[in-house]
């Protein structure tokens, strides 16, 4: 259940959770990727992703293997 209260950070980081609950990504390999929002100055997921685009050293994580 989507709690409509919760920022895009929340909503990102519990996509991560589920992610390495189900054993797709180890949390070594999302590391960078917490790191990333929860030190991210977005205001959205759509800057977010535009912010990430440009760092380099950033591994993009396919949208069909993580989920939103």
């Amino acid at each position: 259940m989507v709690n409509f209260d919760d920022s895009w950070q929340d909503k990102r980081i519990k996509a991560m959770d589920r992610t390495i609950s189900n054993k797709k990504f180890t949390h070594d390999y999302l590391i960078d990727e917490y790191c990333a929002v929860i030190n991210s100055k977005a205001k959205s997921k759509k800057e977010y992703k535009l912010e990430r685009k440009h760092e380099k050293n950033n591994i993009l994580i396919s949208a069909r293997l993580m989920p939103d």
